[in-house]
């Protein structure tokens, strides 16, 4: 008897569930949103290591990654262009908690030692 009641419920479990949505492989239609994957930083002043600094600077990115680095290189036809005087990049991952380098009187405290409680 209880086999047969647990049966029952799984059942109406499965009857009341929702349907899978179907899905489609046709494209698209209307507009929608196509960002660029080709950019140009143009005019900023880039750090590409420590100590070395170019001034008015290009970075062009591709799909995420650099593929060139100068000085007053040209933005290259097709790319978005971001005119970034005035600032200053760095062409390429900054370690934002490392304390190497930073003077120190910008340096935060050392971790407090012991136990509290």
């Amino acid at each position: 008897m209880r086999a047969f009641s647990l049966a029952r419920a799984l059942l109406a479990l499965a009857l009341a569930a929702p349907l899978p949505a179907q899905t489609t492989s046709a494209p698209a239609e209307g507009l929608r949103e196509n960002p660029s994957r080709f950019h140009a930083l143009v005019g900023a002043r880039v750090i590409t290591a420590p100590g070395k600094v170019i001034e008015n600077g290009t970075v062009i990115l591709r799909d995420g990654l650099i593929v060139e680095v100068g000085p007053g290189l040209p933005a290259p036809a097709g790319a978005r262009v971001w005119n970034l005087a005035g600032r200053t990049v760095y062409a390429g991952f900054v370690e934002s908690e490392t304390v190497v380098g930073l003077p120190e009187e910008f340096r935060p405290p050392p971790p407090a030692s012991g136990r509290s409680g």
